[in-house]
């Protein structure tokens, strides 16, 4: 639907709902989801990039208490990813930001980084330079498919053919109807 009435539809979904009792009640599911769904995701993270960072054997990683380093790991994480968020200016832009570094990491970096570690020590020096220009062409995807993805589309005006045109249920409902929820 969001592509069929496109200028209609607002970013934020939620918006085009009724002020209603429903709507706020589905505003405020949202909301305990993601208070209780982050920690989950925080704990991996935090613990991940300690491990990078410390060593998986470091004594801060298995200690049994909260210590200073899980704290300042935990703000560093929580800080960033929140000032992050506030720059973005839709849930439109972190998706395309999502599917522009994770696409680059789990398809182009991660697989030869984890074959150079695997075979450590027994791989030659073409062998080792193969996987490296494969991890540096990686990132230099990821690069321009996040460039790509944070400039505004060039050269579009209101000529511009719309790519959707071909779709066999493109213009079976008039693009011009009002939101939901207006007479």
């Amino acid at each position: 639907g969001y592509y069929q009435y496109r200028e209609s539809t607002n970013v934020d979904l939620l918006l085009n709902f009724p002020n209603s009792a429903t709507t706020v009640t589905l505003r405020f599911m949202i909301l305990v989801s993601v208070v209780v769904g982050y920690p989950t995701i925080h704990f991996a993270v935090r613990r991940a990039l300690m491990s990078v960072l410390l060593g998986p054997d470091s004594p801060v990683i298995t200690a049994q208490h909260v210590t200073q380093y899980h704290v300042a790991f935990t703000l560093c994480i929580v800080g960033s990813v929140s000032t992050f968020a506030m720059q973005l200016p839709g849930l439109k832009t972190a998706f395309a930001l999502t599917g522009a570094t994770a696409t680059s990491w789990l398809m182009l970096i991660f697989p030869p980084a984890v074959y150079i570690q695997v075979h450590k020590g027994k791989l030659n020096g073409t062998e080792v330079a193969v996987a490296y220009a494969h991890i540096v062409l990686g990132f230099a995807i990821m690069f321009f498919c996040v460039h790509a993805q944070l400039t505004p589309a060039g050269g579009a005006s209101p000529t511009t053919p719309d790519p959707l045109a071909d779709l066999p249920w493109h213009g079976m409902v008039p693009a011009n109807l009002p939101p939901a929820g207006h007479a």
